[in-house]
């Protein structure tokens, strides 16, 4: 498993692919209302391309208008970017200007990510990303191609250079010439997201002609597309909306949850039939496929989803590693108490709970008083096998192997039992099975609580 980047709790690297929608116009004025708009269209990133604003040589004007954006936008992560001229932007830099302009906006600590452009000389390129990552902002680092598409060789070599160079998430775009170029791109895709990187990585062919490579990133490993809101900034990008409604089909086919569930009826008479008026707690040791699963079956049951996890970093504005280092796992714990209890006065919803949400005899008490708790079971060596390459699971620092998991387990595993209402065991089934048996197993339980 691949290491991902979270921003504001935006898990870029898996699932659907995040849509990234750029704001490229000229003076202040049009940026911050363009903002408006783009926020309504729920991106999971927006994209300021910098190079387009008059009065970007002006500091003091461009963090007026990061100011503007991040009262504009919440919590929606921001990615700052100067496209230069000789990549396809709106303005010539040179290249000290371009490193200080980077370095200012970075600490600002009102951006999120920062788009370095690879090629503006090795020893820059690393200082830039080194500053951006003392500042606690992520790198994506970018080449573009406007006039060709590099072999696929070539294409890997600059993915992997970015990659050494310390970015967070290389991007490659590239123009095709012919639909070739285009499986081109798509093949050097595959072979690095499924070979070489240890992270995400993003990559699109431009143009209309290139337009699939904007669609088709979950099944090749390109992990962001960029969508437009009004102005497009580069050729080939579609509208948002649009765009999310392709990638949540193709998403859904993928995890085979697109198809009618069962004879006789249509997918939402089914979800209805199906649909607990209850909360449904996911419970189980990380790895289990809490996660996974609590998305299959929002797609299947149309009920809300809550990632507990998710939901307590973006409230506290920090990774879930973060609170641990900073405050400790007892304060962490209180944290997830306090989200169950404030799940009791919404509507019914899928909840994904931490791992170890299970250690308080309060919170096994909140969950059964307000729904059902399913647990997820799997074996260590499973388990394993699913989390090895994270660096998002503070209680395993130093200790990722099976023996340290089997013993953690064996400690959890009584309480486990003992809050679930049923138990579905995930070894060895591929998703589809494992939301089959949860509803299945819902649907009786409801049914004997009658």
């Amino acid at each position: 498993m691949k290491n991902t980047v979270t921003v504001r709790g935006v898990k870029i690297g898996e699932g659907m692919p995040k849509i990234i929608v750029p704001i490229a116009l000229e003076t202040g004025e049009e940026i911050l209302e363009a903002a408006e708009s783009v926020r309504d269209a729920k991106p999971d990133i927006v994209e300021w391309r910098a190079d387009w604003f008059d009065g970007v040589f002006d500091f003091a004007q461009v963090e007026e208008i990061l100011q503007g954006l991040r009262t504009a936008l919440g919590e929606i992560p921001i990615l700052f970017t100067f496209r230069s001229l000789r990549e396809g932007g709106e303005k010539a830099i040179a290249p000290d200007a371009y490193a200080r302009l980077i370095g200012d906006a970075t600490a600002t600590g009102l951006v999120d990510l920062v788009d370095v452009e690879i090629f503006v000389g090795d020893e820059l390129a690393r200082e830039i990303i080194e500053d951006a990552h003392s500042k606690g902002v992520k790198v994506v680092a970018s080449n573009h191609d406007f006039d060709r598409t590099p072999d696929k060789d070539e294409l890997v070599r600059r993915l992997v250079k970015m990659q050494e160079m310390g970015a967070d998430i290389p991007k490659i775009a590239v123009m095709p010439t012919d639909r070739k170029d285009v499986l081109t791109l798509l093949a050097a895709t595959e072979e690095m997201a499924g070979r070489i990187a240890e992270g995400p990585i993003i990559t699109m062919s431009m143009a209309g002609t290139g337009l699939i490579s904007r669609l088709c990133g979950e099944v090749f490993g390109s992990a962001c597309t960029f969508g437009a809101v009004g102005n497009a900034s580069a050729p080939g990008q579609m509208e948002a909306t649009g765009l999310r409604t392709v990638l949540e089909l193709i998403h859904g086919s993928l995890q085979g949850i697109g198809e009618q569930t069962h004879k006789g009826g249509s997918s939402m008479e089914n979800q209805a039939k199906n649909r607990p008026e209850h909360n449904v707690f996911l419970i189980g040791f990380m790895g289990a496929g809490k996660s996974t699963v609590s998305r299959a079956l929002w797609k299947r049951l149309g009920m809300d989803r809550v990632e507990m996890d998710q939901r307590i970093a973006e409230k506290q504005g920090m990774t879930i590693p973060e609170i641990f280092d900073k405050y400790g796992e007892t304060y962490f714990r209180d944290l997830e108490s306090r989200c169950l209890v404030e799940l009791q006065h919404g509507s019914p919803c899928i909840v994904s709970c931490g791992g170890g949400v299970v250690i308080r005899d309060e919170n096994i008490g909140h969950m059964k008083t307000n729904g059902c708790v399913v647990l997820l079971a799997a074996e260590p060596a499973t388990i394993l096998e699913r989390v090895k390459d994270s660096d998002e699971r503070p209680i395993l620092n130093g200790h990722m192997n099976v023996d340290y998991l089997s013993e953690l387990l064996d400690r959890r595993r009584e309480r486990y039992y003992a809050a679930a209402d049923i138990v579905v065991a995930t070894d060895g089934k591929s998703i589809v099975e494992v939301c089959d048996e949860v509803i299945a197993k819902l649907n009786a339980y409801d049914s004997a609580s009658l």
